[in-house]
């Protein structure tokens, strides 16, 4: 399997635990101004207040019950721009239902309890249960252990999330802080040694995590740098379209 290819792999792999951290781990000598799309971080303001902020957001998100998420996992080199896109729903403790998309490639799936199913060209499949479905844990993990470095954390210009303005913190996480939690290794395309850049939106009204943006950096032999971006929305959190139910197609296949 070429370098190229075995880096998709692993941000698609990352990119449905989403579904665990839509969080992409990477590096760099120094870390990019994001693409377009992402928001522009300028380093100017330090937050004295931020991680008191940031953390206390994540901490709130635990205690949520269901919510609704939408995700967007890109890798970005001179030549290729493929992505990997999530939309869905989250009940807790273990309802998921979730739309996957990348490329041509298209999957509906769906988890309550220990069975998960999957969808794919019409018929429902057993699939592997999610066993960290819920990010706000898996970001918390991550914060904290960044908090504890005395990483500083910057206030950048306020942003309209979904349906209500957000005070933005950009923070450069230390590798040491995400390293154990990463799902795949990047090996000689992403080592370990630089910051992640990750961009965090607090809803100014009831100061919930509305959006966290994720950028990193590595490079490839015979291609050269690479970068990996993660946008993960949240809303509707505790709403009843964050309901999960069993999908009628896999009722009716089951009968049938």
């Amino acid at each position: 399997m070429s370098s190229h290819r075995k880096v998709w792999k692993r941000a698609s792999a990352w990119g449905i635990a989403l579904l665990g951290c839509t969080f992409l781990v990477g590096c760099s000598p120094s870390i990019q101004q994001p693409l377009a799309g992402m928001t522009p971080v300028s380093f100017q303001k330090i937050a004295p207040n931020g991680w008191s902020a940031i953390l206390a957001s994540v901490q709130k998100g635990t205690q949520l019950k269901k919510y609704q998420i939408k995700s967007k996992v890109e890798v970005v080199d001179n030549s290729l721009h493929p992505y990997y896109a999530t939309y869905g729903s989250i009940q807790k403790p273990d309802k998921v239902s979730m739309s996957v998309h990348e490329g041509d490639f298209n999957i509906d799936f769906f988890q309550q309890g220990k069975s998960a199913f999957s969808f794919i060209n019409g018929h429902w499949s057993v699939a592997t249960p999610l066993s960290n479905p819920d990010v706000f844990p898996t970001y918390l993990q991550i914060l904290e252990g960044a908090a504890k470095t005395g990483a500083p954390v910057y206030l950048e210009p306020t942003q309209y999330i979904v349906d209500e303005y957000c005070t933005v913190y950009a923070v450069k996480v230390p590798a040491a802080a995400v390293e154990q939690l990463a799902e795949w290794d990047g090996g000689e395309v992403f080592s370990s040694s630089s910051p992640v850049l990750m961009t965090l939106m607090i809803g100014k009204r009831n100061d919930e995590l509305r959006e966290v943006q994720t950028t990193s950096v590595g490079s490839l032999p015979n291609i050269g740098p690479i970068e990996l971006t993660s946008t993960t929305v949240l809303f509707n959190m505790n709403k009843k379209y964050a309901d999960v139910t069993v999908p009628a197609s896999l009722v009716k296949q089951m009968k049938d």
